[in-house]
């Protein structure tokens, strides 16, 4: 068994679809929900078939066996861990089970992934779940945007909580010993290369994009949630900023880009800022003293006193408008 780590899927491969990284996290959600609720996500060589519900998650009973949907292809391995990074994508943990296929992995035959994602599941108690992740799909050429190789999870991480809570380390830094194995009758050069091809990393990338280069750990989907509602719950809490510029900031919050240190700030750049403070800001801040001293209506106040009897209800309604709507208190 060996254990890899990814970014499977970037914010970029919904935009055509209009989402972003808070339906990226929506899905890391559902799939710890399916986790904690018995499932285990399974990782296929290739998808399965379109268009079918094979390929979903498979059910753990009481004693620890598995519902195995016998239309699935046989999983190589398992969906160990999700979480997303500082920029909102999904980074996968895998564990590899058949020797065979982690080698292949480990020699760049098999260098991507890509995750089936479902709107929702049904659990075996009833619970409705989702969206989440249904597969991973191995594959030999990136199915979505913004993907480099796989790698294998660098040695010196320790262990990694289970997402099952059971306690056990999740992350492993060798293969069995039975894939291990170097065949003793080979010629030298030859159990060489075996040995090497089993220790080797992922294949490089001729280019490195910011969400493979930045470590996994430091900032978890958990914390950026949490930093997220600290921040919303600051802005909604504020007496000093207007209505409409609090709402504003809080519908930002749901996308700005997070710092990828513990304390996580939230980074929005000025001229976003800008346009958002255009947009909320009340028109009469901008506003003159010698504006506001000025006769709202261009006749001068004698305009009123001398025609107001000869005014219809509707003609004063409007001028009332229409004096009103040039303070800046007025509909925009």
């Amino acid at each position: 068994m060996k254990t890899f780590s990814h970014v499977s899927l970037s914010p970029r491969a919904l935009a055509s679809a209009g989402g972003g990284p808070h339906d990226l996290d929506a899905c890391r959600r559902g799939t710890l929900a399916l986790v904690a609720a018995g499932a285990r996500i399974p990782v296929f060589v290739g998808h399965a078939p379109g268009g079918t519900a094979d390929g979903g998650p498979q059910w753990q009973g009481v004693d620890g066996s598995l519902t195995v949907d016998d239309r699935s292809p046989r999983p190589v391995g398992w969906l160990e861990d999700v979480t997303q990074t500082a920029a909102g994508s999904l980074a996968v943990e895998l564990t590899i089970d058949d020797p065979h296929v982690a080698q292949r992995v480990a020699a760049g035959e098999l260098r991507f992934t890509s995750p089936e994602l479902r709107p929702q599941y049904i659990t075996p108690h009833g619970e409705r779940i989702g969206p989440a992740i249904a597969h991973i799909a191995l594959t030999e050429r990136p199915l979505v945007a913004d993907q480099l190789p796989l790698r294998p999870v660098p040695r010196g991480w320790g262990e990694i909580p289970s997402p099952r809570n059971t306690g056990e380390p999740l992350m492993t830094t060798h293969l069995d010993p039975a894939a291990e194995a170097v065949d003793a009758l080979a010629p030298a050069d030859e159990a060489q290369q075996q040995s090497a091809a089993v220790e080797s990393d992922a294949p490089a990338a001729a280019a490195a994009s910011h969400d493979d280069l930045a470590p996994l750990e430091p900032t978890s989907a958990a914390d950026v949630f949490a930093a997220r509602q600290r921040l919303a719950d600051r802005i909604r809490g504020s007496k000093r900023l207007p209505k409409g510029l609090r709402e504003r900031l809080c519908q930002a919050v749901e996308t700005v880009q997070l710092s990828g240190d513990a304390a996580a700030e939230a980074m929005l750049p000025i001229a976003d800022a800008v346009e958002l403070i255009e947009a909320a800001v009340p028109a009469h801040w901008a506003l003159t003293d010698e504006s506001l001293e000025s006769p709202s209506h261009p006749q001068g106040e004698g305009f009123f006193q001398a025609a107001g009897d000869q005014l219809s209800d509707d003609d004063a309604a409007r001028i009332a408008a229409e004096q009103l709507a040039a303070t800046g208190f007025g509909p925009r």
